[in-house]
């Protein structure tokens, strides 16, 4: 399968445990390339959810290929940065109606990224923003699947996969695209 995975951090593969960061050697998108699907990622630390028209032509231009599926997961930054689901839920909205418009590809998979729990609002607000994104998902015929509920250890920065954590996200993403 052709599948295009787009993110931020977690997508690409983040490694907090040294200053500055890096990337871990092998991480999920890789792991579901090992599975046989020919994997291109488009992932970058710090990004937020594209939602107003300069990003959304950047992208548009970047997505040349057509996809069997396009696995999205993003919004930590987004709501780490505002504290408001609603906002973000409407990144996203706006962010679904361009992708689907181009009709980048076959299907979707909206992943609920990992609750950061850093503070009792911060980790409220993941939640909420979850469940928001689980609407959308049906909104939009998306596929959806939420991380949080994989018991994900998470990075000593309450934010981060760990590289423990990449082998488990990626058999719960296999799970979920070979249904």
């Amino acid at each position: 399968m052709k599948i295009l995975c787009y993110g931020d951090s977690n997508t690409y593969g983040w490694d907090p445990r040294y200053f500055g960061g890096g990337r871990y050697d092998r991480v999920w998108t890789d792991i579901l390339g090992e599975a046989g699907h020919d994997v291109t990622v488009h992932a970058m630390p710090g990004r937020q959810i594209p939602h107003v028209k300069r990003p959304l032509q950047i992208l548009q231009d970047q997505l040349r290929d057509h996809y069997d599926l396009m696995i999205i997961m993003m919004g930590s930054n987004d709501i780490e940065a505002t504290l408001m689901p609603d906002m973000v839920e409407e990144r996203m909205r706006t962010f679904l109606k361009a992708v689907r418009g181009w009709d980048a590809a076959e299907k979707y998979l909206i992943v609920g990224p990992p609750v950061i729990d850093a503070t009792r609002e911060l980790e409220a607000a993941c939640r909420e923003m979850n469940e928001r994104f689980r609407a959308l998902a049906s909104e939009f015929t998306c596929d959806y699947v939420d991380s949080a509920a994989w018991g994900l250890a998470l990075a000593h920065d309450r934010c981060h996969l760990t590289e423990e954590d990449q082998g488990v996200f990626a058999k719960h993403i296999l799970e979920a695209i070979e249904v």
